[in-house]
């Protein structure tokens, strides 16, 4: 197994702190996610907006097949106009 685009998402959060936060975002909205590492320890991963939607609606569509259910208040979707 290839790892090596795992290893590129890879970011210190201190280069949020030395004025590289524009670049990152901007990173994460052409589609390559971040996975925030303190310590060495990851502890937040961003996403673009439609990456975020894409996996909503996923485990929406996942929850609904296993459970037969229809869309409970707890999915409806914070992006959706």
């Amino acid at each position: 197994m290839d790892i090596s685009h795992m290893i590129e998402t890879i970011t210190p959060i201190t280069l949020f702190n030395k004025g590289k936060a524009s670049q990152l975002f901007a990173k994460a909205i052409n589609g390559k996610p971040l996975l925030v590492v303190k310590n060495n320890a990851p502890v937040a991963v961003i996403l673009s907006k439609d990456e975020y939607c894409r996996l909503y609606q996923l485990a929406h569509a996942i929850h609904r097949e296993h459970t037969g259910a229809g869309a409970p208040n707890y999915w409806k979707n914070p992006f959706r106009t």
